[in-house]
Parts: C-alpha cells; sequence; structure tokens
C-alpha cells in the first residue's frame, strides 16, 4: 500500500493526491525547521486570498509498509507511476525503491518522519535528501513542490 507525499500523512503520503510543480515562491535553501508555511496564519491567508490552500509535495509515492530505517519510494503506486514524471523527486534522481534517510541536516527514520518535514517547508523550497540505491548512500537537491489541498 503506498500514497503521495504533501498535505495530511496519507495524502502528505495521501492516497491519489497528485503533485504538482514548484509554484516559483523562491528557490533559496532552507532548514527543515522553517515551518512558516504550515501555520495556521499562512494557511488563514490561502484561504482568503486565492480561495484555497497549498501543500508541499515531493512529488513520490511511499512505501507505507516498509519497515527498515528511513522512508522508501514505493516501487509501484497502482495506476500512477511512484516517482511523477518531472516532478521535485525525478528532477532531483530519485526512483522507486530509493530509500530516502536525510532531508536537510536531519535523519528521516521513517515515512511519517519524513512527511512532516516535507510539511515543514514551503513549496519552492530547496533542501538537500539524502537517500539509499542498492546499498549506496547518495545525496540530491530537491527542490519541493506544490499542489492544491
Amino acid at each position: 500500500m503506498s500514497g503521495r507525499v504533501g498535505f495530511d500523512w496519507f495524502a502528505a503520503a495521501g492516497e491519489g493526491s497528485q503533485p504538482g510543480p514548484a509554484d516559483g515562491r523562491g528557490s533559496s535553501s532552507h532548514s527543515v525547521r522553517d515551518r512558516s508555511h504550515g501555520t495556521v496564519r499562512g494557511v488563514i491567508g490561502q484561504l482568503i486570498r486565492p480561495g484555497y490552500a497549498r501543500h508541499t509535495v515531493i512529488g513520490a509515492t511511499l512505501n507505507k509498509q516498509y519497515i527498515g530505517n528511513g522512508a522508501q519510494i514505493a516501487r509501484e503506486a497502482g495506476n500512477d507511476p511512484a516517482v511523477a514524471p518531472g516532478g521535485p523527486a525525478a528532477r532531483a534522481g530519485l526512483r522507486p525503491g530509493d530509500v530516502i534517510v536525510g532531508l536537510g541536516s536531519l535523519p528521516v527514520t521513517s515515512a511519517y518522519a519524513l512527511v512532516d518535514a516535507i510539511r515543514s517547508l514551503s513549496p519552492g523550497s530547496r533542501v538537500a535528501v539524502t537517500y539509499v540505491r542498492h546499498g549506496e548512500a547518495r545525496r540530491a537537491e530537491l527542490t519541493l513542490g506544490s499542489a492544491r489541498s
């Protein structure tokens, strides 16, 4: 079983959520601790103008059954690709089966930890991602995308 990374956990990793492109609100590097996007004031402002809220996504489906350390990108995602073509994860070179073990300076110990970290950042933020592919640790720069809530 798997779901998209984004808004709430199973739509943040959520079923049927489609990732959108980065909304162009900047591309400077941010700490994973930048929580301004998910504040009540920030969401209310979005609901007032333009009438909907956006949430941060990486454009990949997580394997909710993975029990190892980190967050594994699903190998299959039903009818959708596990890594959205042209999405943030694809642009960073991530592939199905990769296990994300770090985001910025923070370790990622589970899919829940990754979703929390992603939700704490604003769309368009750039962050380093550390992942394991076939037993080899790798690092890439990821520009977070957004989707409508």
